[in-house]
């Protein structure tokens, strides 16, 4: 995997900056990688796949790092959980949404949030499933096709998200 500097003329402050510092409109950018993603993949021969992955992280500075579940190292550890949308049409797949699970000990720690750059209208407790739903949510909005959704026991297992995915009368596979 080659790094973004590699592949792009670009040193490496430059790209950081970019991501960290500048002023960059990430709604609308996600927006435009969902869109693009729906012209290639688009159709109802297309599922929409939820699921999570931990990164491990040695620290307590970073956004939303606790000791929780991290199914790439298979146990609970230091880590942060984001929560993640791909489309898929036969060997084809991209992400087109994704979101940053924060714990209950964050939303409940303003200093802490602060610190981490958490804008105060994300300070709120959603769990997975919840983020998960409103990623489905954005992903009807934004006009996404797709036959099905899929998810994964964990998700599977939560009433509140399999009435939220049938209310907006998605079919679901988990």
């Amino acid at each position: 995997m080659l790094r973004m500097s590699e592949v792009n003329e670009v040193d490496h402050q430059s790209m950081q900056h970019m991501l960290t510092e500048g002023c960059v409109d990430w709604q609308g950018f996600g927006q435009q990688i969902a869109l693009e993603a729906n012209d290639l993949l688009g159709s109802q021969e297309a599922v929409l796949i939820f699921d999570e992955s931990g990164f491990a992280k040695k620290g307590e500075a970073s956004a939303g790092v606790a000791r929780q579940w991290n199914g790439r190292l298979g146990k609970v550890d230091n880590c942060q959980v984001g929560v993640f949308a791909t489309l898929c049409r036969g060997d084809l797949a991209t992400l087109i949404d994704t979101r940053l699970y924060l714990p209950e000990e964050w939303c409940q720690n303003d200093t802490r949030c602060q610190k981490a750059a958490i804008p105060e209208d994300e300070r709120v407790f959603r769990s997975k499933s919840h983020l998960a739903l409103a990623m489905l949510q954005a992903a009807w909005q934004r006009g996404i096709q797709f036959g099905y959704t899929g998810f994964d026991g964990g998700y599977g297992k939560d009433p509140a998200l399999l009435r939220g995915v049938d209310e907006q009368g998605c079919r679901f596979v988990r």
